[in-house]
C-alpha cells in the first residue's frame, strides 16, 4: 500500500492478513520542489516524479516527468502498465509512455475547461475518459498518439458551478462513475463510448464527492466525500437510483478511496493524513428490505435473511464474522413477494420461506454455495405466512400465516413435493413457533397470550398438552431452551416468562424478566442454554444469563443496530450474536471481549503516542489501548 502526504512524503506499508503494516517499510520524499501531493506515481504541487519501488525498502527515483508548472490532481497508468497520464490543474492532460528504458512524453491532451481534470483508462485499455469543471467531459481514443487527435466524444463546459472531482470505470468497462461537487456520484453507460448515456444518480451525501471506485467484482462501488463519510453501494451499475448499503464514519474530509485485498477491504485518506483500512462488509451485512428473523444452521456458519417484500433472500457463511461471504441468494422460479418469514433446518441443508399468498418455497442447501431451488407447497395457509419453523428431528415445517388459527404441517421427506399431512387451530393468530429440541412438541406463542404446547407426534392428529398464560398483551414470541425443560415466552407487554416444562402436563413458571422499554419480538437461547438473547422493540438485543432459570439476570445490552430489532440469533457456539430489523441490515455482534480486544489490537493501526494522548486527554496518565503496540 503506497500513500503521499501533504508534506511530500511518500510511504510503502507491506499488506498481511489484518491490513497494512503499521510502521512503514519505506519512507521517502518524492522530489526536489514536492510541496503537497494529490495522486501517486508521483506528483503534486511541485512536479511529477516516477520512482522505481519494486524493492519495497529501497526505492529509488527513475524520471523527472514535470517541474513545478504543473501541479497533478490525478496520475493514472493504463491497464497494461505502459502509459501513464497526469490530469493537471491547468485543464491539461500530461502523457507518457512508461515502457521503454527511458520515458518518452507524449503530445498532451487538452480540456474545454480551465480547471484540475480528472483522466482514467477503460479497463481494456481502448479509451481514456477525462472530467472536469462544469461537467465537462471528454472520451478519448486511448492509443493515439498524435498532436492532431479529437475526441470521440465530448461534453462542454455547462457553464454553472457543479464539478466533477474524480471518475472511475467499472471492471467491465460498461459504467463511468463520477464525484462532484453536487454532492452526488453521477454515472453512464458506456457500451458505446462515443454516446454515454447517463444512469440515475447516486444520492446520499451532504458535501462534495472527492473520490469514486468500483470494487473487484463489478458491483459495489464507494464514494468518500468532504462531508467526512465514505458509501457503499452493492450495485454501481444498476441504470435505476439505489441507496448505499454501507455508510463509514469520519472525522475529516476524505480525499481518496479504492477497494483492496480483492474487494475485501476499502482504503480511504482523509485531509487529517489518516489512512483507514476497512474490513467489508464488516460486522453489518446489506439486505434490501426490513429482515424479520435471521435463522442460523446448527453449525453456526449459515444465515439467512428472512426479508419480506423481495423476490430473494440473501444468504451469507459467516465462518469468519470479521469476513462474512455473501452466498447466491434464494429466489424461486416465478415471480413471488416473500413474506419475511424463513428458516434453516439443522443441518443448513434446506431452506423454506414463506409468501405473501400463503405458499411457501424449498431449497437444497447442501452446497451453499450453489443454491437449488427444489420445490413448492401452494397455498398452504390463508393469508400472508407469518412463521415457518423446521422440526429438528424429522422432515416436517410448521406453517403459520398472520391473520388465521391455522397452524398446518408440511411433510417434506421429499424437497421437491412437500406436502400438508396435517393441521391445527390455536386460540388465536399464531405470532411465534418453536420445537422441542428432542420430542414432536412444538409451542405457539399467540395473540390472545397464550402459549400453548402440542404433541405432533402423529402430525395428522396433533394433540394440545397445556397452556401458559400471566402475559398482560399478546405472546409474542416462544423458544425452548436447550434441552427442552426451559421454555421462555415473551410479549408485547414488555416481559419475558421462562417456564419448566420437564412435566409436559405440569408446566411450572420460574421467573419473569423485565427491563426492555418495548415489545419483545424474537427469544433465542444460546447452544449450551445458558444465555437468552431478545429482539426488541427499543433498539437493542438483550441477553440474560439463565444459568439459573428460576433467577435470571441481565448479561448485555446492545444497541449498535440503532432501529427495532426484529430478531437476534446465536452463532458460533454462542460466540455471535446476529440481529436483524427494519434498517435492512443484519448486524454481527462478537460476544467474546478476549476475543473482540485482541482482534481490535491485531488492527490497531498506528500507536497513539504519548503527544497525541496529552492533546487528547490532558491530565490522564498515559495509558494507550494494548499496551502501546499494535
Amino acid at each position: 500500500m503506497v500513500g503521499a502526504a501533504s508534506d511530500g512524503t511518500v510511504r510503502l506499508w507491506a499488506v498481511g492478513e489484518t491490513g497494512p503494516s503499521t510502521t512503514p517499510t519505506a519512507e521517502f520524499g518524492a522530489g526536489d520542489g514536492a510541496a503537497e501531493l494529490y495522486a501517486l506515481a508521483v506528483g503534486g504541487q511541485g512536479g511529477i516524479w516516477l520512482w522505481d519501488i519494486r524493492d519495497r525498502t529501497s526505492p529509488r527515483q527513475r524520471a523527472v516527468l514535470a517541474n513545478s508548472d504543473h501541479t497533478a490532481y490525478s496520475l493514472e497508468f493504463s491497464p497494461d502498465g505502459r502509459r501513464l497520464v497526469a490530469g493537471t490543474g491547468s485543464g491539461t492532460v500530461l502523457r507518457w509512455d512508461t515502457d521503454a528504458d527511458e520515458v518518452t512524453e507524449l503530445p498532451p491532451l487538452d480540456h474545454p475547461a480551465e480547471g484540475a481534470v480528472y483522466p482514467v483508462f477503460s479497463p481494456d485499455n481502448r479509451w481514456l475518459v477525462v472530467a472536469g469543471r462544469q461537467m465537462s467531459m471528454r472520451v478519448w481514443d486511448a492509443q493515439a498518439q498524435d498532436a492532431g487527435a479529437r475526441p470521440v466524444f465530448e461534453t462542454l463546459p455547462d457553464g454553472g458551478t457543479e464539478h466533477l472531482l474524480s471518475v472511475a470505470f467499472s471492471p467491465d468497462g460498461r459504467t463511468v462513475a463520477a464525484g462532484t461537487t453536487g454532492r452526488h456520484v453521477l454515472r453512464w453507460d458506456t457500451t458505446d463510448p462515443a454516446a454515454p448515456a447517463p444512469l440515475a444518480a447516486l444520492e446520499g451525501f451532504t458535501s462534495y464527492v472527492n473520490a469514486v471506485a468500483f470494487a473487484p467484482d463489478g458491483r459495489h462501488l464507494v464514494a468518500g466525500s468532504s462531508d467526512n463519510t465514505v458509501r457503499i453501494w452493492a450495485d454501481g451499475a444498476t441504470p435505476e437510483a439505489a441507496e448505499s448499503i454501507t455508510t463509514l464514519p469520519g472525522s475529516n474530509p476524505v480525499t481518496s478511496v479504492d477497494f483492496a485485498d480483492g474487494g475485501r477491504a476499502v482504503l480511504t485518506a482523509a485531509l487529517d493524513g489518516s489512512v483507514g483500512w476497512w474490513p467489508v462488509p464488516g460486522p453489518v451485512l446489506p439486505a434490501e428490505e426490513a429482515v424479520y428473523v435471521t435463522p442460523v444452521d446448527a453449525d453456526g456458519t449459515l444465515v439467512l435473511f428472512g426479508q419480506g417484500r423481495s423476490n430473494s433472500l440473501p444468504l451469507w457463511d459467516i465462518t469468519d464474522p470479521g469476513a462474512a461471504v455473501e452466498l447466491p441468494s434464494l429466489s424461486p422460479p416465478v415471480e413471488d413477494r416473500f413474506s419475511g418469514a424463513a428458516a434453516l433446518s439443522k443441518t443448513g441443508s434446506l431452506a423454506v420461506a414463506g409468501t405473501s399468498g400463503g405458499s411457501v418455497h424449498l431449497w437444497d442447501l447442501a452446497d451453499s454455495a450453489v443454491p437449488q431451488f427444489a420445490g413448492t407447497a401452494e397455498s398452504v395457509v390463508t393469508g400472508v405466512v407469518g412463521v415457518v419453523e423446521f422440526a429438528p428431528s424429522r422432515p416436517l415445517v410448521a406453517v403459520a400465516a398472520t391473520e388465521d388459527e391455522k397452524v398446518a404441517l408440511v411433510d417434506v421427506s421429499d424437497p421437491t413435493a412437500p406436502r400438508v399431512v396435517g393441521t391445527f387451530e390455536a386460540d388465536d393468530y399464531p405470532y411465534m413457533l418453536s420445537w422441542h429440541p428432542s420430542a414432536d412438541i412444538v409451542a405457539v406463542a399467540s395473540a390472545g397470550g397464550l402459549v400453548e404446547r402440542w404433541d405432533l407426534s402423529d402430525p395428522t392428529d396433533p394433540t394440545r398438552i397445556s397452556e401458559l398464560s400471566g402475559f398482560e398483551s399478546q405472546a409474542q414470541t416462544v423458544a425452548f431452551g436447550g434441552d427442552g425443560e426451559i421454555l421462555a415466552a415473551a410479549s408485547a407487554d414488555r416481559s419475558v416468562r421462562l417456564w419448566n416444562v420437564a412435566n409436559p402436563a405440569a408446566p411450572r413458571e420460574l421467573a419473569r424478566i423485565t427491563g426492555p422499554a418495548d415489545a419483545v419480538y424474537s427469544l433465542h437461547f444460546s447452544p449450551d442454554g445458558d444465555r437468552l438473547a431478545a429482539g426488541v422493540g427499543d433498539g437493542a438485543a438483550w441477553i440474560w444469563d439463565v444459568t439459573r432459570p428460576d433467577s435470571p439476570t441481565t448479561h448485555a445490552v446492545l444497541t449498535a443496530y440503532g432501529s427495532r430489532v426484529y430478531d437476534a440469533t446465536f452463532a458460533h457456539d454462542g460466540t455471535v450474536l446476529v440481529g436483524g430489523g427494519p434498517d435492512r441490515s443484519v448486524r454481527l455482534w462478537q460476544l467474546d471481549p478476549e476475543a473482540v480486544s485482541a482482534t481490535l489490537c491485531s488492527t490497531v493501526g498506528t500507536p497513539v503516542t504519548e503527544d497525541e494522548w496529552e492533546r487528547h486527554l490532558p491530565g490522564v496518565p498515559y495509558r494507550p489501548p494494548c499496551g502501546g503496540t499494535a
